[in-house]
Protein backbone atom coordinates (compact mmCIF):
# COMPACT_ATOMS: atom_id res chain seq x y z
CA UNK A 1 0.00 0.00 0.00
CA UNK A 2 1.17 3.74 -0.36
CA UNK A 3 2.32 5.29 2.90
CA UNK A 4 2.77 8.63 1.97
CA UNK A 5 2.86 11.04 -1.11
CA UNK A 6 4.73 13.98 -1.35
CA UNK A 7 5.09 16.09 -4.48
CA UNK A 8 6.11 19.99 -5.51
CA UNK A 9 6.66 22.36 -8.66
CA UNK A 10 4.74 22.57 -11.78
CA UNK A 11 4.51 19.44 -14.26
CA UNK A 12 4.13 22.24 -16.78
CA UNK A 13 5.19 25.83 -16.53
CA UNK A 14 1.65 27.99 -15.78
CA UNK A 15 2.27 30.00 -19.18
CA UNK A 16 2.39 26.28 -20.91
CA UNK A 17 -0.34 24.35 -19.65
CA UNK A 18 -0.78 25.37 -15.86
CA UNK A 19 0.05 21.36 -14.48
CA UNK A 20 0.78 21.48 -11.12
CA UNK A 21 3.24 18.11 -10.35
CA UNK A 22 1.96 15.22 -8.62
CA UNK A 23 2.61 11.83 -7.62
CA UNK A 24 0.00 10.23 -10.91
CA UNK A 25 1.47 12.96 -13.39
CA UNK A 26 3.78 10.51 -16.17
CA UNK A 27 6.96 12.40 -16.47
CA UNK A 28 9.89 10.93 -18.65
CA UNK A 29 11.83 8.38 -16.76
CA UNK A 30 14.30 8.16 -19.54
CA UNK A 31 17.07 4.94 -18.55
CA UNK A 32 15.01 3.89 -16.05
CA UNK A 33 12.87 1.77 -18.40
CA UNK A 34 16.12 -0.86 -18.24
CA UNK A 35 14.82 -1.66 -14.74
CA UNK A 36 11.24 -2.67 -16.59
CA UNK A 37 13.06 -4.62 -19.50
CA UNK A 38 15.66 -6.30 -17.38
CA UNK A 39 12.50 -7.88 -14.90
CA UNK A 40 10.31 -8.46 -18.19
CA UNK A 41 13.82 -10.52 -19.42
CA UNK A 42 13.49 -12.42 -15.38
CA UNK A 43 9.85 -13.33 -16.27
CA UNK A 44 10.57 -14.97 -19.13
CA UNK A 45 13.37 -17.26 -17.09
CA UNK A 46 11.03 -17.89 -14.44
CA UNK A 47 8.73 -19.48 -16.54
CA UNK A 48 11.67 -21.28 -18.22
CA UNK A 49 11.08 -20.14 -21.37
CA UNK A 50 14.65 -20.14 -22.35
CA UNK A 51 15.28 -23.70 -21.41
CA UNK A 52 13.94 -25.87 -18.93
CA UNK A 53 16.84 -24.69 -16.23
CA UNK A 54 17.15 -21.95 -13.19
CA UNK A 55 16.76 -18.83 -13.71
CA UNK A 56 20.81 -18.62 -12.54
CA UNK A 57 21.53 -21.24 -15.43
CA UNK A 58 19.79 -19.10 -18.10
CA UNK A 59 21.43 -16.63 -17.45
CA UNK A 60 24.46 -17.67 -18.31
CA UNK A 61 23.45 -19.01 -21.61
CA UNK A 62 24.89 -17.22 -24.84
CA UNK A 63 22.07 -14.68 -26.38
CA UNK A 64 23.28 -15.20 -30.14
CA UNK A 65 21.16 -17.85 -31.15
CA UNK A 66 18.00 -15.69 -30.50
CA UNK A 67 18.98 -12.17 -31.89
CA UNK A 68 17.94 -11.85 -35.39
CA UNK A 69 18.95 -14.99 -38.14
CA UNK A 70 21.14 -12.49 -40.49
CA UNK A 71 22.56 -11.06 -37.37
CA UNK A 72 24.27 -14.21 -36.12
CA UNK A 73 26.29 -14.63 -39.51
CA UNK A 74 26.85 -11.16 -40.06
CA UNK A 75 29.94 -10.33 -37.46
CA UNK A 76 31.87 -13.42 -36.99
CA UNK A 77 35.13 -13.28 -35.38
CA UNK A 78 33.80 -10.89 -33.33
CA UNK A 79 33.48 -12.85 -29.83
CA UNK A 80 29.04 -11.86 -29.79
CA UNK A 81 28.69 -15.68 -29.44
CA UNK A 82 30.59 -15.22 -25.84
CA UNK A 83 28.06 -12.64 -24.41
CA UNK A 84 25.15 -13.97 -21.93
CA UNK A 85 22.11 -12.72 -20.75
CA UNK A 86 23.62 -11.81 -17.47
CA UNK A 87 26.43 -10.05 -19.12
CA UNK A 88 24.00 -7.73 -20.67
CA UNK A 89 21.19 -6.93 -17.83
CA UNK A 90 24.99 -5.92 -15.90
CA UNK A 91 26.03 -4.03 -18.61
CA UNK A 92 29.53 -6.67 -18.93
CA UNK A 93 29.38 -7.39 -22.44
CA UNK A 94 32.37 -6.04 -23.58
CA UNK A 95 29.98 -3.81 -25.52
CA UNK A 96 32.03 0.19 -25.38
CA UNK A 97 30.95 3.34 -25.74
CA UNK A 98 32.01 7.11 -25.57
CA UNK A 99 32.41 6.46 -21.79
CA UNK A 100 34.13 3.67 -21.74
CA UNK A 101 37.29 4.18 -23.58
CA UNK A 102 35.08 3.88 -27.15
CA UNK A 103 33.19 5.76 -29.57
CA UNK A 104 29.11 6.50 -29.44
CA UNK A 105 27.62 4.21 -31.92
CA UNK A 106 24.66 3.31 -33.65
CA UNK A 107 23.42 -0.33 -33.19
CA UNK A 108 24.56 -2.05 -36.31
CA UNK A 109 28.12 -0.65 -35.84
CA UNK A 110 28.13 -1.20 -32.11
CA UNK A 111 27.21 -5.34 -33.41
CA UNK A 112 30.23 -4.63 -36.08
CA UNK A 113 33.24 -3.27 -33.53
CA UNK A 114 32.35 -6.60 -31.85
CA UNK A 115 33.82 -6.80 -28.22
CA UNK A 116 37.34 -8.38 -26.80
CA UNK A 117 36.99 -11.34 -24.75
CA UNK A 118 38.96 -10.02 -21.91
CA UNK A 119 36.22 -7.11 -21.34
CA UNK A 120 33.54 -9.62 -21.31
CA UNK A 121 32.23 -10.29 -17.95
CA UNK A 122 34.86 -8.15 -16.62
CA UNK A 123 34.63 -4.61 -18.30
CA UNK A 124 31.90 -2.48 -16.47
CA UNK A 125 30.96 -0.40 -18.97
CA UNK A 126 26.99 1.54 -19.01
CA UNK A 127 25.94 1.09 -22.60
CA UNK A 128 22.28 1.53 -23.92
CA UNK A 129 23.34 -1.09 -26.41
CA UNK A 130 22.62 -3.85 -23.75
CA UNK A 131 19.33 -3.14 -23.02
CA UNK A 132 18.49 -2.18 -26.58
CA UNK A 133 18.68 -6.26 -27.58
CA UNK A 134 16.39 -7.14 -25.40
CA UNK A 135 13.45 -5.87 -27.74
CA UNK A 136 15.21 -8.68 -30.12
CA UNK A 137 15.91 -11.46 -27.21
CA UNK A 138 12.55 -11.27 -25.07
CA UNK A 139 10.09 -11.02 -28.22
CA UNK A 140 12.40 -14.47 -29.95
CA UNK A 141 11.87 -16.25 -26.68
CA UNK A 142 8.02 -15.98 -26.09
CA UNK A 143 6.70 -15.39 -29.72
CA UNK A 144 9.16 -18.01 -31.30
CA UNK A 145 6.94 -18.28 -34.27
CA UNK A 146 6.29 -14.80 -34.90
CA UNK A 147 10.01 -13.45 -34.77
CA UNK A 148 10.36 -16.35 -37.32
CA UNK A 149 7.79 -15.17 -39.80
CA UNK A 150 9.17 -11.24 -39.22
CA UNK A 151 12.55 -12.66 -40.22
CA UNK A 152 10.96 -14.72 -43.33
CA UNK A 153 9.55 -11.63 -44.23
CA UNK A 154 12.14 -9.33 -44.43
CA UNK A 155 15.42 -11.86 -45.24
CA UNK A 156 16.02 -10.87 -48.52
CA UNK A 157 16.78 -7.11 -47.66
CA UNK A 158 20.24 -5.87 -47.22
CA UNK A 159 21.13 -6.36 -43.89
CA UNK A 160 19.90 -2.39 -43.03
CA UNK A 161 16.83 -2.70 -44.54
CA UNK A 162 16.65 -5.79 -42.63
CA UNK A 163 17.40 -4.04 -39.67
CA UNK A 164 15.34 -1.24 -39.49
CA UNK A 165 12.05 -3.33 -40.41
CA UNK A 166 12.59 -5.57 -37.14
CA UNK A 167 13.36 -2.85 -34.65
CA UNK A 168 9.83 -1.89 -35.29
CA UNK A 169 8.14 -4.97 -35.39
CA UNK A 170 9.76 -6.52 -32.50
CA UNK A 171 9.87 -3.52 -30.57
CA UNK A 172 6.22 -3.97 -30.81
CA UNK A 173 6.00 -7.27 -29.62
CA UNK A 174 8.53 -6.18 -27.18
CA UNK A 175 6.01 -3.55 -25.98
CA UNK A 176 3.14 -6.41 -26.20
CA UNK A 177 4.92 -8.84 -23.89
CA UNK A 178 6.01 -5.94 -21.04
CA UNK A 179 2.39 -4.80 -20.83
CA UNK A 180 0.29 -8.12 -21.18
CA UNK A 181 2.83 -10.65 -19.06
CA UNK A 182 4.35 -8.57 -16.44
CA UNK A 183 2.07 -4.99 -16.20
CA UNK A 184 -1.16 -6.65 -16.54
CA UNK A 185 -0.04 -8.85 -13.40
CA UNK A 186 0.56 -6.32 -11.39
CA UNK A 187 -0.85 -6.23 -7.92
CA UNK A 188 -1.79 -2.70 -8.19
CA UNK A 189 -2.83 -0.53 -11.53
CA UNK A 190 0.68 0.80 -12.94
CA UNK A 191 -0.05 3.55 -16.04
CA UNK A 192 3.03 3.38 -18.22
CA UNK A 193 3.12 5.60 -21.78
CA UNK A 194 5.29 5.57 -24.16
CA UNK A 195 3.38 7.87 -26.64
CA UNK A 196 2.11 11.09 -24.61
CA UNK A 197 -0.82 12.21 -26.74
CA UNK A 198 -1.97 8.50 -27.79
CA UNK A 199 -1.38 6.72 -25.09
CA UNK A 200 -3.05 9.73 -22.73
CA UNK A 201 -3.58 13.68 -23.97
CA UNK A 202 -0.82 14.97 -23.65
CA UNK A 203 -1.83 17.48 -21.22
CA UNK A 204 -1.50 14.88 -18.57
CA UNK A 205 2.17 14.10 -19.19
CA UNK A 206 4.94 16.72 -17.63
CA UNK A 207 7.03 18.51 -20.15
CA UNK A 208 10.84 19.53 -19.79
CA UNK A 209 12.36 22.25 -20.33
CA UNK A 210 15.62 24.17 -21.20
CA UNK A 211 16.74 26.88 -18.64
CA UNK A 212 15.04 28.00 -15.09
CA UNK A 213 13.15 30.86 -17.67
CA UNK A 214 11.46 28.73 -20.18
CA UNK A 215 8.20 29.27 -20.16
CA UNK A 216 7.62 26.96 -23.18
CA UNK A 217 8.55 22.63 -22.76
CA UNK A 218 8.51 20.41 -25.10
CA UNK A 219 8.39 15.99 -24.70
CA UNK A 220 11.84 14.03 -25.71
CA UNK A 221 10.32 13.36 -28.72
CA UNK A 222 7.15 14.82 -30.45
CA UNK A 223 3.88 12.95 -31.55
CA UNK A 224 4.92 13.40 -35.49
CA UNK A 225 8.62 12.07 -34.83
CA UNK A 226 7.23 9.32 -33.05
CA UNK A 227 4.99 8.29 -36.04
CA UNK A 228 7.53 8.85 -38.29
CA UNK A 229 10.07 6.15 -37.23
CA UNK A 230 7.55 3.63 -36.83
CA UNK A 231 5.53 4.66 -33.29
CA UNK A 232 7.28 2.05 -31.22
CA UNK A 233 8.68 1.99 -27.99
CA UNK A 234 12.36 1.53 -26.68
CA UNK A 235 13.73 -0.91 -24.45
CA UNK A 236 16.32 1.13 -22.92
CA UNK A 237 14.59 4.51 -22.52
CA UNK A 238 11.74 6.74 -23.46
CA UNK A 239 9.27 5.32 -21.01
CA UNK A 240 6.88 7.80 -19.18
CA UNK A 241 5.75 6.69 -15.53
CA UNK A 242 4.75 8.76 -12.46
CA UNK A 243 6.21 8.76 -9.10
CA UNK A 244 3.72 6.24 -7.89
CA UNK A 245 3.37 4.09 -10.28
CA UNK A 246 7.50 3.46 -10.65
CA UNK A 247 7.40 2.98 -6.75
CA UNK A 248 4.91 0.54 -7.43
CA UNK A 249 6.86 -1.49 -9.96
CA UNK A 250 9.27 -1.58 -7.44
CA UNK A 251 7.37 -2.85 -5.04
CA UNK A 252 5.89 -5.62 -7.59
CA UNK A 253 9.53 -6.67 -8.15
CA UNK A 254 10.96 -7.07 -4.91
CA UNK A 255 8.25 -7.41 -2.13
CA UNK A 256 5.75 -10.15 -4.22
CA UNK A 257 5.78 -13.05 -6.26
CA UNK A 258 3.85 -11.85 -9.07
CA UNK A 259 6.80 -11.74 -11.23
CA UNK A 260 9.77 -13.20 -9.65
CA UNK A 261 10.26 -15.58 -6.98
CA UNK A 262 12.03 -14.99 -4.07
CA UNK A 263 15.14 -16.93 -5.13
CA UNK A 264 15.24 -15.07 -8.06
CA UNK A 265 15.04 -12.14 -6.02
CA UNK A 266 17.57 -12.70 -3.55
CA UNK A 267 20.13 -13.42 -6.81
CA UNK A 268 19.80 -8.99 -6.89
CA UNK A 269 22.19 -6.71 -5.24
CA UNK A 270 20.25 -4.99 -2.22
CA UNK A 271 21.99 -1.87 -1.03
CA UNK A 272 19.80 -2.66 2.24
CA UNK A 273 21.44 -5.52 3.10
CA UNK A 274 23.83 -6.12 5.73
CA UNK A 275 27.10 -5.80 4.20
CA UNK A 276 26.28 -5.48 0.50
CA UNK A 277 27.86 -2.10 -0.12
CA UNK A 278 31.45 -3.82 0.66
CA UNK A 279 30.41 -6.06 -1.94
CA UNK A 280 29.02 -4.22 -4.39
CA UNK A 281 31.89 -5.05 -6.54
CA UNK A 282 32.42 -8.45 -5.56
CA UNK A 283 32.28 -11.74 -7.75
CA UNK A 284 28.74 -14.03 -9.02
CA UNK A 285 28.06 -15.16 -5.35
CA UNK A 286 27.99 -11.17 -3.99
CA UNK A 287 26.50 -10.09 -6.51
CA UNK A 288 24.77 -12.13 -9.47
CA UNK A 289 22.17 -9.48 -10.67
CA UNK A 290 23.77 -6.32 -9.53
CA UNK A 291 21.43 -3.53 -9.94
CA UNK A 292 23.01 -0.36 -11.78
CA UNK A 293 21.99 3.04 -11.35
CA UNK A 294 20.82 3.91 -14.51
CA UNK A 295 18.77 0.41 -14.47
CA UNK A 296 16.61 2.57 -11.80
CA UNK A 297 18.50 1.34 -8.60
CA UNK A 298 20.96 4.05 -7.06
CA UNK A 299 22.81 2.46 -3.92
CA UNK A 300 21.58 5.36 -1.99
CA UNK A 301 17.61 4.70 -2.55
CA UNK A 302 15.47 2.10 -0.60
CA UNK A 303 14.16 -0.92 -3.44
CA UNK A 304 10.45 0.54 -4.45
CA UNK A 305 11.59 4.00 -3.63
CA UNK A 306 11.78 6.83 -6.17
CA UNK A 307 13.40 9.85 -4.76
CA UNK A 308 13.22 12.97 -6.82
CA UNK A 309 11.77 12.13 -9.47
CA UNK A 310 9.64 14.16 -11.80
CA UNK A 311 10.62 15.95 -15.32
CA UNK A 312 10.70 19.92 -14.64
CA UNK A 313 12.36 22.79 -14.89
CA UNK A 314 15.89 21.85 -16.14
CA UNK A 315 19.17 23.80 -15.44
CA UNK A 316 20.81 23.60 -18.61
CA UNK A 317 20.63 22.42 -22.05
CA UNK A 318 22.42 18.87 -22.44
CA UNK A 319 25.58 18.19 -24.36
CA UNK A 320 24.78 16.25 -27.55
CA UNK A 321 23.64 12.43 -26.86
CA UNK A 322 22.68 13.42 -23.05
CA UNK A 323 20.00 14.07 -20.89
CA UNK A 324 18.92 16.96 -19.57
CA UNK A 325 19.53 17.55 -15.60
CA UNK A 326 16.22 17.58 -13.89
CA UNK A 327 15.96 20.22 -10.87
CA UNK A 328 12.20 20.85 -10.63
CA UNK A 329 8.72 19.45 -10.48
CA UNK A 330 10.14 17.09 -7.30
CA UNK A 331 7.66 13.73 -6.70
CA UNK A 332 8.37 11.20 -3.90
CA UNK A 333 6.00 7.77 -2.91
CA UNK A 334 6.58 5.54 -0.49
CA UNK A 335 5.68 2.40 -0.74
CA UNK A 336 5.20 -0.79 2.56
CA UNK A 337 5.87 -3.82 2.26
CA UNK A 338 2.06 -6.21 0.60
CA UNK A 339 0.17 -7.63 3.28
CA UNK A 340 0.33 -10.63 1.58
CA UNK A 341 1.89 -12.19 -1.70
Amino acid sequence: MVQARAAGGWARDPADGNLKMSTSVPSLIGSVTKMMSGTALLVLFERRSLAAASVDAQLDMFMLDKLPPKWQTQWRGRNLERITYRHLLQHQSGFRDGGCDGRNLKPLEQMAAGVRIEDIGAKDCYNNHNYYLLRYLIPAIAYPTEAAALHKKHEERSIEEYTEKLNIEFSLLFERYLRDEVLARSDNPIQAICRPGKDIPESKVALGYLTKLAREGAFSRTRASHVEVGDYCASQGSWYLSAESLALFGRNMLYTDRWLSVVTRRMMFDPARPGAQSHRRGGRAAARLRRRDHAGFCDDQRPGVRRGHGQGVFEKPPAAGQNHRQIAGRQAVFVGHPAGR
